[in-house]
């Protein structure tokens, strides 16, 4: 069977077995009344408009736990299929749009299922985890992290970043987090923007920011601030997923709501200066100061610390501040 065909014809199968297809274009269907060209497995999965780029293909499969994918994924859209996608080892799954599935987004289990690479894709709007790593017990759901993430599962159950937080700096936005995995290893950190979490508190994530490289210590621990060169307005959450040197990629992060952290004004009051900034409650604020811009900026006054949660606005006065020519002000985070 030729790609010409594949990509013309439409045909009902309950497995897919194809010999080295290079560039098939397909369009999968969750139910046989899509317009064009398509291929129905099942009457089931839906990938619209789907670019697969694969060596080999050795099937796509159902049963009980979902949809089993064997392939080079990309470029994909898949969309309102009632059924998870269950990857079996040694998959990569990359920039496509997956949304909108009665349950995970993407499922990797169990035990010696590994390798699976899932990255750049816009995972959203899923009835579970957008990533979903399922030990041996085989249960689906977020699974925590573990001490320099010695347990096994799918892909490992490569422990996911945790999220600080996520600043909107205008025109890009500051995470700031950490991971514990295997110690004295590299990983690759993608982050995402989402409007919603999900009520687990674990997210999606329906648009890709960017990334960042990490080594863990000896100790088995990273600790990261990274820019993302990407808009992202206050409100929506941030998430983040961890990829090792093997290729296994984590589940989703928990969301870390975007808060905006600017300075608001800065005014003169006879012989001061009063400044107002919003940031996160909980975190601590220090004001610096310097007489020029590229000048050493100092501490000055107390640290700042403030309750409430979410996005706050504080306020801070340099006593004496406006007597000098020049003072530049710059609001710095703490720990």
């Amino acid at each position: 069977m030729s790609a010409a065909q594949i990509a013309t014809g439409e045909i009902a199968v309950g497995q897919l077995d194809l010999e080295y297809v290079v560039a098939a274009r397909l369009t999968l269907v969750a139910h046989a009344h899509a317009r064009g060209a398509r291929l129905t497995v099942n009457g089931h999965v839906a990938v619209n408009d789907a670019a697969i780029r694969v060596g080999r293909v050795h099937g796509i499969t159902r049963d009980r736990r979902g949809f089993h994918v064997h392939a080079v994924a990309m470029i994909n859209v898949i969309e309102m299929a009632p059924e998870r996608a269950v990857l079996d080892a040694g998959n990569t799954i990359l920039g496509n749009t997956i949304q909108s599935n009665g349950q995970s987004g993407v499922a990797v289990c169990c035990a010696g299922v590994t390798n699976n690479l899932v990255r750049q894709n816009s995972i959203s709007g899923n009835g579970a985890a957008g990533i979903d790593l399922v030990g041996s017990n085989g249960v689906y759901g977020v699974t925590a992290n573990d001490p320099c993430d010695t347990d096994t599962g799918g892909n490992d159950l490569q422990n996911f970043p945790v999220l600080n937080y996520a600043f909107d700096v205008g025109g890009g936005v500051i995470v700031n987090g950490s991971l514990n995995s295997h110690a004295n290893t590299s990983y690759r950190l993608e982050f995402f923007a989402s409007d919603v979490c999900s009520g687990s508190g674990y997210g999606q994530g329906k648009t890709f920011l960017g990334s960042a490289n990490v080594t863990t210590d000896g100790s088995c621990n990273a600790n990261f601030q990274t820019l993302l060169n990407s808009p992202v307005a206050s409100g929506q959450f941030v998430t983040a997923t961890a990829t090792d040197p093997n290729n296994n990629t984590s589940e989703f992060s928990a969301c870390a709501p975007v808060i905006a952290f600017r300075l608001l004004s800065i005014k003169r009051q006879e012989n001061d200066v009063h400044l107002m900034w919003t940031t996160l409650a909980g975190k601590t604020n220090i004001v610096q100061r310097a007489f020029s811009p590229g000048g050493s900026f100092a501490d000055i006054g107390p640290m700042i610390i403030l309750g409430g949660t979410g996005q706050i606005t504080a306020t801070y006065i340099d006593i004496g501040g406006a007597t000098a020519t020049n003072y530049y002000y710059r609001m710095r985070l703490g720990p």
